[in-house]
């Protein structure tokens, strides 16, 4: 069937993207911290189960760096930008850069809330919006 639509020049039909209520938590804890950039890793549920990676800056005034959940069928990047609103509460957007396999032209944006234990490097993140995939 495919090679006679090719054979008649019609492509065959795309599959439609699809719109999500993203909504996840997140528990990291840091694994490194190099040149001001502090690595985390750990696990979500919700929307984009499985494992989290994240590098993020952490300074007084904001909280920069990219996010990386790795559901199954691809990952999917986001762009961190956010601040502190005491030393261990953290709020903030995150927006899509990227993807791979499922999510490959994944868009959209999500809020995030997330308390930071500086003692144990331990973060528990919520975050909602929507996602197109």
């Amino acid at each position: 069937m495919l090679a006679a639509a090719a054979a008649l020049g019609v492509a065959p039909a795309a599959s439609a993207a699809k719109t999500v209520r993203l909504n996840a938590s997140a528990r990291l804890t840091r694994f490194s911290n190099k040149d001001g950039i502090d690595s985390f890793r750990g696990s979500a549920t919700g929307t984009l189960p499985g494992a989290v990676t994240a590098r993020l800056r952490l300074r007084l005034r904001s909280v920069t760096g990219s996010v990386t959940f790795h559901p199954r069928g691809g990952s999917i990047r986001l762009r961190v930008n956010g601040r502190p609103s005491s030393l261990s509460s953290l709020t903030g957007v995150m927006t899509v850069i990227g993807g791979t396999g499922r999510f490959a032209n994944a868009s959209g944006t999500a809020g995030f809330n997330a308390t930071l234990d500086r003692s144990t490097w331990k973060a528990n993140v919520t975050a909602a919006g929507v996602l197109t995939y």
